[in-house]
């Protein structure tokens, strides 16, 4: 019996010794206005590495030189354009392996492809445009070919390709195409 009189004062003082640590400064000694662990109220924080000036977004190249048309790929795409498709795509100068045929056709009849990769999982998204009339031959519609699904159409007055291992199918591609292709200026101009 006795045991268990003394088991509530016990738990009771060891509560209030827990919640008293948790009360910063409580304990210190008087005239100390240091408490380890919190920051001076009056200091001024140091911004950390991720703060500052932002970043200035990475250049891009065409994979093709682009002299049949006077269009950048910031142009082509836009970076705007680029989060609202996959927030985790980046411009790059490089496509890292063999582009599909419909991009070295576009690319052959110098048109403008632009590179894009996943920043975490290697993933590429290829755009490219090129004039009217280039023929792509069996390469037009959806193909699937070197793990890319690429979808590539006459569309505004370009031939339009869009191509990305996400592409299982056409409608994965659907509406980018057509992005592409009103970012394009009016080809009688």
């Amino acid at each position: 019996m006795r045991i268990r009189a003394l088991v509530a004062p016990v738990a009771l003082a060891l509560v209030t010794i827990g919640l008293t640590g948790c009360q910063p400064g409580l304990l210190a000694p008087p005239g100390d206005e240091h408490v380890p662990g919190l920051q001076d109220p009056s200091a001024t924080p140091e911004p950390s590495a991720s703060e500052g000036e932002p970043e200035e977004p990475p250049t891009q190249s065409p994979l093709g030189d682009g002299d049949a048309l006077d269009v950048t790929c910031e142009e082509v795409l836009t970076l705007e354009q680029l989060y609202d498709f996959d927030p985790n795509f980046t411009p790059t100068d490089e496509a890292g392996r063999d582009l599909p045929p419909v991009f070295e056709t576009i690319a052959d009849a110098d048109g403008v492809v632009c590179a894009y990769t996943h920043v975490t999982a290697e993933q590429m998204l290829l755009v490219g445009v090129a004039p009217s009339g280039t023929e792509l031959g069996d390469d037009e519609g959806y193909t699937n070919e070197v793990g890319i699904g690429t979808v590539a159409e006459e569309f505004g007055g370009y031939v339009v390709a869009v191509g990305s291992t996400y592409f299982g199918d056409p409608s994965d591609a659907e509406g980018l195409v057509e992005t592409v292709s009103l970012n394009m200026p009016d080809p009688g101009e």
